[in-house]
């Protein structure tokens, strides 16, 4: 017997969906070759021409966004990672705070540190508002890039 998902369940996995391609495409690289992926904790680059090549191509959370619902939509906290480094090294996340720090900044990295701890639970509405935003952005980004 399967479960039923809840509408806030349902928004969520649409949300992190767009969320997810928007943040790849974001921090995709247009290369001599073509677009390719930049991993934030190792640095390593990548054509991105195969299905296989993208799925390589992550949305990597700095901090998990199953523990910290405040940050998991907070572009700061989300940025391209290779597999090896999201997945095999559970995010390699010295090195990804040394490419955040970079990134962002040492001020905007201490204010997402304070933020993560902040007590959050979107609504639905908040998730539906979401979810258009990143459409939008996505849909734009894709257009900028050609594809």
């Amino acid at each position: 017997m399967s479960k039923k998902k809840t509408e806030k369940q349902k928004w969520l996995g649409k949300v992190r969906w767009v969320f997810n391609r928007y943040i790849r495409l974001r921090d995709a690289v247009r290369g001599l070759e073509g677009l390719c992926g930049k991993c934030i904790s190792c640095g390593a680059t990548w054509l991105l021409m195969s299905p296989d090549d993208w799925k390589k191509y992550q949305a990597g959370h700095y901090w998990r966004e199953d523990k910290y619902e405040s940050v998991r939509f907070d572009e700061r906290n989300v940025n391209g990672q290779c597999s090896k480094c999201n997945v095999y090294m559970s995010g390699n996340l010295a090195e990804y705070a040394e490419g955040l720090k970079k990134k962002i900044g040492a001020r905007a990295f201490n204010a997402l540190n304070i933020k993560r701890n902040k007590v959050h639970s979107h609504t639905v509405v908040e998730l539906e508002r979401a979810y258009r935003i990143y459409k939008k952005l996505l849909e734009n980004k894709e257009a900028e890039l050609g594809l």
